[in-house]
């Protein structure tokens, strides 16, 4: 018997992925939590539907955050 795909689960595990792909960036997991929980808040992440590229978009926005936080 085939599972169904169960969308909670598959988003849980893509918001993971990126989690251990900001860790792996050398961020500490705290901060990597706190951005990621800030990235779901920000304006409703744009509007974004909840797939990879939601995720993918979410490393990138939080890239920039890193990056503005390094500018003189």
């Amino acid at each position: 018997m085939a599972r169904r795909r169960d969308p909670a689960r598959i988003d849980d595990a893509q918001r993971e992925g990126t989690r251990q792909r900001l860790l792996g960036t050398g961020m500490l997991p705290q901060r990597v939590d706190e951005l990621l929980a800030a990235w779901e808040v920000a304006p409703a992440s744009q509007g974004l539907p909840r797939d990879g590229r939601y995720w993918d978009a979410a490393f990138d926005w939080i890239a920039a955050q890193r990056r503005l936080r390094r500018a003189p």
